[in-house]
């Protein structure tokens, strides 16, 4: 392999796919900072002077009691007014999820970029569908008052591990591209040393943008669901707030799922089931009309269960894995901690060790909050919110 002439070497350079890539997720990373500035809010946001005075950590656990705190909807039970709330934050987890599958689609040639931002669509796309159905069926009564505020629970739910999956993204493209930077950097004085092509450095160099371009996309990411999730909950994106971690289920949540019991409850408090049991039959057709229509709703309820229960299966499976990947990377780190100690690694290969820890711990983190979202959308299924 012989080296380029200088002109032809940019020419190839600017062509290079990785380079034009990372660029355009430069361009669109900035376009979604200009359009979330902009991002009109509706009812579910909390107006100015409203702001709660809870502590500066908003804990998954509390995310209801803040929701009513912050919201004078919620606090006077109006009905229709929480109906409007309800769509408009629908309208901001919809928006959410629109982004995250194009950025799925500008990194669909890497698949662990691509699969970061598809997994989180996927996991708001089930919400999404789950508030639907359930807001189709919602009646002026004050049942329905406490089911709205059991589906705004829900969508803070959604957005606040969303928000938080962004930020352990965020920081572990952070220190890839840091590493990346490195390797560019002694890549740049191996080839001053005649030791290295520059067709090595030009491709290092891509790696580097495309990592930075990855950093600066989930950042913005993090920042836009963090700042939609405060305005929902009615309180200030002044810095002064915190998040705590998502609550891993424990042994006993996850011992406690019964299937027979959970799918006969899941099926009694479906609202449409509850909808075409509690229809009037004066006659022998609409009887056998209505049996019917029970016999469709118990199926569609049944289905609905047993795919959530499925999901709760898969992902304990997922987050066992998890945690055997960041044992073997701790051990990893641990020895390159010890090979750097020694003097036996570079900066740029101590790095890409530490980054390869970060993306396992981070791994492990994204799917604790996978199964936590799986078990409560069984949960809120069972209870007839979902």
């Amino acid at each position: 392999m012989y080296p380029l002439s200088q002109g032809h070497d940019m020419m190839k350079f600017l062509s290079s796919k990785k380079i034009q890539m990372a660029v355009r997720t430069l361009i669109y990373a900035a376009a979604l900072m200009i359009s979330a500035a902009f991002l009109p809010v509706g009812a579910a946001i909390a107006p100015a002077g409203s702001f709660s005075a809870f502590a500066a950590t908003v804990e998954y656990s509390n995310l209801q009691e803040l929701l009513t705190a912050g919201n004078q909807d919620l606090k006077n039970n109006s009905y229709y007014s929480n109906l409007e709330d309800l769509e408009e934050q629908l309208a901001v987890l919809k928006q959410e999820c629109q982004d995250m599958v194009a950025l799925s689609k500008i990194y669909g040639d890497q698949q662990g970029s691509s699969d970061d931002y598809l997994n989180t669509a996927e996991s708001l796309n089930r919400t999404i569908n789950q508030l639907e159905k359930r807001y189709k069926n919602m009646t002026g009564t004050s049942a329905s008052i406490n089911t709205a505020i059991d589906m705004m629970t829900m969508s803070a739910q959604a957005s606040m591990i969303s928000y938080l999956k962004m930020e352990n993204n965020a920081m572990i493209r952070a220190k890839e591209a840091e590493a990346a930077a490195v390797k560019y950097q002694n890549t740049l004085t191996r080839q001053a040393a005649g030791m290295a092509l520059e067709s090595e450095s030009m491709e290092i160099h891509a790696q580097q943008l495309n990592a930075e371009a990855q950093a600066a996309s989930c950042r913005q990411q993090a920042d836009t669901l963090r700042r939609s999730l405060l305005q929902m909950l009615g309180l200030p994106d002044d810095g002064s707030v915190t998040f705590g971690t998502i609550p891993v289920p424990s042994a006993e949540e996850l011992a406690s799922l019964n299937y027979e019991a959970d799918l006969e409850a899941a099926i009694n408090n479906d609202s449409a089931v509850k909808n075409v049991r509690h229809r009037r039959s004066d006659s022998s057709t609409a009887m056998s009309l209505k049996a019917s229509a029970e016999e469709e709703a118990v199926g569609n309820a049944s289905a609905d269960f047993l795919e959530a229960y499925t999901l709760v299966q898969t992902e304990i499976a997922e987050y066992d894995a998890a945690q055997k990947a960041f044992a073997a990377a701790q051990n990893e780190w641990q020895g390159a901690q010890r090979k750097q100690s020694a003097g036996m690694l570079t900066k740029a290969d101590a790095l890409t060790a530490e980054a390869a820890w970060i993306r396992a711990r981070g791994e492990l983190q994204s799917a604790a909050m996978e199964l936590r979202t799986a078990y409560d959308q069984y949960r809120w299924i069972v209870k007839g919110v979902a």
